[in-house]
């Protein structure tokens, strides 16, 4: 009977002494638990943003503005035969691209006709100059026998006897033959044609047996070897820029001018000479003509036809800033101050093809924001690439910059 008491109480002591050591060991993991140090977090540090920045300064800019155009002559001349033969020679010199002198004979037509009509004419001269001489003659017989009869009669009776009306007429046969001797004349030396100005031989359109006719037959043509034109096209707001000459011509801006297809062609000097009174009926702008006066001048000649790329040195600005176009954004820099960027509208005074002229919202020696604006914040701190011993690498200024958060 105690036996089996005994059996019975030992499965309850086991099972109450587990429960004391469990509730114990939970005990001392929560104490441990709680009175553990705790961990700080500590906030990111900030870092101002890395901007490229330079700095301004103001000067005297002449206005420079940029067009485009394409060489043409001054003077062009179509020949054209003057009388009516066959071509017997031409000139080595009458040569497509040749440049020629005034007065250069380019060809000879058939002179065989003329020069008998100067021949029939010079005979028909001296025939009336004969006539002339016999009528003075009798004229003075006629003078003679009126002093003898002494008759009263009248100015037109008198005129008669005197045989005025006669000399009248021979001195006009005399006249009219004269003006046929010239007129002959003048057909001969037009068999020959030559040069009419200093120029460049275009084209040639006869060869040696051609039939030309003086209703207006073509010879070929011809462009003056100087000056030259330019037409260059501007934007009518360029136009103010622009010096323009006098009323006696002198003055307007310089141009320099090059083969816009060649980067290492020569430079071609010009000058400003008139405004064109039409717009462009495309693109609505206005037409500058500019004289080249020297087209041969450089290492090559300027040659007709090419297309030229032309600077025109506009009037001057004083205390500008120059600024590249890819600084500035709806007229809006960003400049650094004291560490802070700012925003700044500018007044553009004028604008090129790669760059502006300011003349207010900004002042000579304040750093500009060189670096594609991203994210950008007026007020944002930021620190300038290469000062204050700075060796961080220069910011991209052709991709986006990812946003940062701005730091205050």
């Amino acid at each position: 009977m105690t036996q089996d008491k005994t059996h019975t109480r030992k499965p309850w002591f086991f099972g109450l002494l587990i429960f004391v050591v469990l509730a114990v060991s939970l005990l001392i993991s929560r104490q441990l638990m709680t009175s553990a140090p705790v961990a700080q977090r500590k906030p990111p540090e900030r870092v101002a943003r890395l901007v490229a920045a330079s700095p301004v300064t103001a000067s005297s800019e002449r206005v420079q503005i940029v067009a485009h155009g394409t060489v043409e002559a001054a003077q062009r001349s179509v020949l054209a035969a003057r009388v009516s033969a066959e071509v017997v020679h031409i000139d080595d010199a009458f040569v497509p691209g040749n440049r020629v002198a005034a007065g250069t004979p380019l060809l000879k037509l058939d002179q065989a006709d003329y020069a008998l009509a100067l021949a029939e004419a010079e005979a028909s001269l001296a025939t009336a100059r004969a006539s002339l001489a016999q009528e003075q003659g009798n004229q003075a017989v006629a003078r003679a026998d009126a002093a003898i009869l002494d008759l009263e009669v009248s100015d037109d009776e008198r005129r008669l006897m005197l045989r005025e009306p006669q000399l009248n007429s021979a001195q006009a046969s005399v006249k009219l033959a004269e003006a046929a001797v010239q007129r002959a004349r003048l057909n001969l030396q037009r068999t020959t044609v030559v040069a009419p100005f200093d120029g460049v031989v275009l084209s040639r359109a006869v060869s040696v047996g051609s039939q030309v006719s003086a209703s207006g037959s073509s010879l070929g043509e011809l462009a003056a070897a100087a000056p030259y034109w330019v037409v260059l096209r501007v934007p009518t707001t360029a136009l103010r820029w622009i010096e323009w000459p006098d009323q006696s011509g002198q003055g307007g801006s310089q141009v320099e001018l090059m083969d816009a297809a060649d980067r290492d062609s020569p430079r071609w000097s010009g000058r400003v000479i008139q405004l064109l009174d039409a717009l462009e009926s495309e693109g609505r702008r206005a037409g500058v003509l500019v004289e080249i006066s020297e087209p041969q001048a450089g290492t090559r000649p300027l040659l007709l036809g090419t297309y030229v790329q032309a600077r025109i040195d506009g009037r001057e600005l004083v205390d500008a800033l120059r600024l590249d176009n890819t600084w500035v954004h709806d007229d809006q820099v960003w400049v650094v101050v004291d560490g802070r960027l700012q925003a700044r509208e500018l007044e553009v005074a004028y604008r090129g093809s790669d760059h502006m002229l300011v003349t207010a919202g900004l002042q000579a020696g304040e750093q500009i924001v060189t670096s594609v604006p991203s994210g950008f914040i007026d007020g944002m701190r930021v620190r300038i690439q290469g000062q204050a011993g700075d060796t961080s690498p220069a910011p991209r200024r052709s991709a986006a910059q990812p946003a940062s958060e701005p730091q205050r």
